[in-house]
């Protein structure tokens, strides 16, 4: 999250793949994250600068490969398109306000605690070099404010807030407020 924050990544995408590609990954003869930096190879030498990105690949629900990605604002996404269309679609969204780009941020990262076996790659992430975000200190809120903000968030969402317990070691408990 704090990478695509700090790079201004706000177009969000997503890389689909074709029933031939996937029939060609499961066989071996491709592999998904191969395309992905041969995509970022080839847009980089045609742009002819490089770009802060990151990528998560995933299955769906359905079990098919897909790969979620972010890029600034301001990259030209025809080329995106110009260039992944032999293996499938490639579709994005500008994200509009902070909100919804820690939405996003938080999405990408939704299966980082999967094994790798239930993972289409090894690597749960894939990022640019070179475009490291500013450290910036931890700051821990106390359990009073964290509960202020999830009633913050579930008024303005119109629900209510319920709490959530947890055995995963990152995520010890706190508030859900999403309908």
């Amino acid at each position: 999250m704090q990478y695509v924050v700090a790079n201004q990544l706000v177009t969000s995408g997503v890389l689909t793949f074709t029933d031939d590609r996937i029939e060609q990954i499961i066989d071996g003869t491709i592999d998904i994250m191969h395309q992905f930096r041969l995509l970022m190879r080839s847009i980089k030498r045609k742009s002819e600068r490089a770009f802060p990105y990151v990528a998560v690949p995933e299955f769906s629900k359905t079990g098919r490969r897909h790969i979620h990605f972010m890029l600034p604002a301001e990259f030209p996404y025809d080329m995106v398109e110009e260039k992944w269309h032999r293996n499938g679609h490639a579709l994005r969204k500008i994200i509009a306000d902070t909100g919804e780009l820690s939405r996003v941020g938080f999405y990408l990262g939704k299966h980082f605690d999967k094994p790798e076996s239930e993972r289409p790659t090894k690597r749960r992430v894939i990022k640019a070099e070179g475009f490291k975000p500013k450290s910036e200190p931890a700051r821990v809120m106390t359990y009073s404010e964290i509960e202020q903000l999830a009633n913050q968030y579930a008024q303005e969402k119109g629900t209510t807030v319920k709490e959530i317990r947890s055995s995963k070691p990152w995520l010890q408990g706190g508030f859900e407020w999403l309908a």
